[in-house]
């Protein structure tokens, strides 16, 4: 990690669950962390909590499914700090409910792609460009899902649009490496990180019936410190090597 000391990091969907907890560690280790999400009290409580670490927390309020939002954002980026170095992918956003289902306004559909694969493509473009004004090393980590590799099964349907988009975001992980790699590239690293089930508050968020939600609590699970740990060790990697896919899932799951 000491490659990545005093640089700066972007992270999307800063405010709670596995942002939170890999801004936490990008903190202790010195990067310097630009959060993004809606919530910025919830991401100036966590700079508090974390006044004493070596790297400092930039706040920025940001919708991900709005591009007015993500391209504000991203010029206050550029004012303040300049560059980017890392950028990692975080937000997400689901919705309980089947894509005929006449109870699933296409409104809901819209900003799950929104915030899944058009808002994400929209902040690696604009962090592309801070990390072009630089010639260090960067790093684009997208967190996915195993539901991007899976093939979606009936018992899953209710998860069908989540699914749809997380399969896009695998192919647009290969895409950007590639096309990146065609211009010569040597020191922009992409990595795809697909987790299995992790605790957070993703399912209640996302509307998912409360019976579901308890039926699944004895099922086994990752915590976002698990893939927090796993980006720090992504991180850690000398930089001509790049795991271009890696899947964590908890022990015992069951797909």
């Amino acid at each position: 990690m000491d490659q990545w000391k005093g640089k700066v990091a972007v992270v999307t969907g800063a405010s709670a669950g596995i942002g939170a907890d890999i801004v936490r560690d990008l903190m202790k280790a010195g990067v310097h962390v630009v959060g993004l999400a809606r919530r910025k009290e919830r991401m100036e409580k966590l700079s508090l909590e974390l006044a004493n670490a070596p790297g400092k927390l930039y706040p920025i309020e940001c919708d991900i499914s709005n591009m007015d939002s993500i391209s504000k954002a991203f010029k206050e980026i550029e004012t303040k700090l300049k560059v980017v170095h890392i950028l990692i992918n975080n937000a997400g956003r689901t919705k309980f409910g089947n894509f005929f289902d006449e109870k699933m306004p296409f409104d809901e559909i819209k900003a799950t792609f929104d915030v899944n694969l058009t808002g994400l493509a929209a902040c690696t473009k604009a962090a592309h460009k801070l990390m072009k004004k630089h010639k260090d090393n960067c790093y684009i980590i997208n967190i996915n899902s195993v539901a991007g590799h899976v093939t979606i099964q009936p018992v899953f349907l209710s998860s069908n649009v989540y699914f749809t988009t997380k399969h896009g975001l695998t192919t647009f992980s290969n895409t950007i490496r590639l096309e990146l790699n065609s211009e010569g590239n040597r020191r922009i690293k992409v990595t795809n990180v697909s987790p299995g089930r992790i605790l957070t508050e993703f399912g209640e968020a996302g509307g998912y019936p409360t019976e579901l939600m308890e039926a699944s609590k004895n099922e086994p699970a990752l915590t976002g410190k698990d893939v927090s740990s796993t980006i720090m060790y992504l991180l850690s990697t000398p930089a001509h090597m790049n795991i271009t896919e890696l899947t964590v899932q908890p022990t015992g799951e069951a797909f």
